[in-house]
């Protein structure tokens, strides 16, 4: 009998887990670049301006204001120009998805990439053949593994106008776990 009730207890307990890792949601973050009130070509690499957002930049990716921009705000972030520009932005914590708002400045080619917390690459996106000024939407997917995306292309200026973004909530989880273990514990002195 006792044997019987410990599988139950696993069992139970393991479909109570499944069904709430199931249920628990991720929030979203939008971010537009006029949160921080910066002057344009503000270098944002090693700066805490965006750390609420649990974002940071590598790669000389700088602030930017400019009407081609999408957003009525005009601002947004961008490439130092040349060859191999580079936005890179990082998160705090790994997020399951990003859209994002994108321009380019006398360019061809647009590509993002998404990578994982050791550096593999999880996601792309690409637009290529462009002519002149374009602007245009994407999104990248890496089920909760996205440690930083990277905006390239290999002439031009390229800029990023907004971030919506996924932070899963991994510490509602954890505490819907420990109160179903100790329910089950509970359970188990009782028997």
């Amino acid at each position: 009998i006792k044997k019987m009730n410990i599988t139950k207890y696993i069992v139970s307990t393991a479909g109570g887990l499944l069904i709430l890792a199931a249920s628990v949601q991720a929030h979203a973050t939008i971010v537009n670049f006029d949160e921080v009130a910066l002057p344009s070509i503000t270098l944002l690499d090693g700066t805490s301006h965006y750390d609420a957002y649990g974002i940071s930049f590598s790669d000389e990716t700088f602030s930017a204001i400019d009407g081609r921009f999408a957003q009525a705000d005009n601002a947004g972030l961008t490439s130092t120009g040349g060859s191999n520009n580079l936005v890179t932005v990082n998160f705090t914590t790994a997020i399951s998805s990003l859209d994002f708002g994108w321009l380019t400045i006398a360019s061809n080619d647009l590509f993002a990439t998404a990578y994982d917390s050791f550096g593999n690459v999880i996601d792309s996106f690409s637009v290529t053949g462009l002519s002149g000024d374009s602007t245009g939407t994407g999104s990248l997917s890496g089920a909760n593994n996205i440690a930083s995306v990277t905006w390239h292309d290999g002439t031009g200026t390229i800029g990023i106008d907004f971030l919506n973004y996924k932070v899963p909530e991994p510490s509602l989880l954890a505490l819907l776990s420990l109160g179903l273990l100790g329910f089950g514990v509970l359970r188990r002195k009782k028997v």
